[in-house]
């Protein structure tokens, strides 16, 4: 059996389009190139982040935990879009984040280093001005533990394609795999090494399904994951 670690959070609006709230962040010319806007989160406590790589910023703002600190790029001087990023450093005393990147934008690598969580994971999507990034955060129940290891978090797009996401496993960040259907608002996926199936909808401000595993699993757990929009 999987030993999956879901508080719950309120939200005081339900329903709606996504696309109708806002406008994406990122600026059309670095739409195909590596500059612009990367929105994220993370599993290992739990927050989200995003890298502004656009109108001469070089910055992440990141959350964890509720603390949010704004981290300069410590080594992108000479950087400019268009150009693979290689192992830059975000940096604030003794916060940092190193983060590699394609030419185009693809690939977004990130390692993070923030006191007290050793086992801290992220995961990014890059913006466009034609594509939203939308962040949602929260918890899972039907495990055998509470927080802070029962993190369901994930970072969808406005178009229907993959996602990506984290959750913990046995207490460790683990990666979500999945799809998101713009279309019908749903999303579903797998845990890979795992035999867990999710099943989701996602609405304006918020997101819950279920996850279970194979039948044949000796005594196989399921529950019900739930969370809110974040950025």
């Amino acid at each position: 059996m999987v030993v999956l670690f879901l508080t719950t959070h309120s939200c005081s609006k339900k329903g709606g389009d996504l696309a109708s709230q806002e406008k994406p962040e990122a600026k059309a010319e670095h739409d195909s190139k590596s500059g612009g806007i990367y929105k994220g989160m993370l599993v290992g406590s739990t927050g989200n982040f995003k890298i502004d790589l656009q109108d001469g910023k070089k910055e992440m703002i990141i959350t964890v935990d509720g603390v949010t600190k704004t981290l300069p790029a410590a080594n992108l001087s000479g950087w400019t879009s268009g150009q693979a990023i290689s192992n830059a450093i975000f940096t604030d005393g003794s916060w940092s984040v190193v983060f590699s990147i394609n030419a185009d934008g693809t690939n977004p690598v990130l390692n993070p280093t923030i006191p007290g969580h050793p086992s801290m994971a992220m995961a990014a999507l890059k913006e466009t001005s034609q594509k939203f990034v939308w962040v949602f955060e929260g918890t899972y129940t039907g495990g055998q533990s509470g927080a802070p290891y029962n993190a369901w978090n994930f970072v969808i797009t406005s178009e229907s394609t993959a996602f990506e996401g984290l959750c913990h496993v046995d207490r460790v960040p683990t990666y979500l795999w999945g799809v998101y259907n713009n279309t019908t608002r749903t999303i579903s996926g797998h845990i890979p090494g795992t035999t867990v199936n999710f099943t989701g909808s996602v609405t304006a401000n918020a997101a819950s399904g279920t996850w279970s595993e194979h039948p044949t699993v000796p005594q196989p757990g399921s529950g019900n994951f739930y969370g809110v929009k974040t950025m």
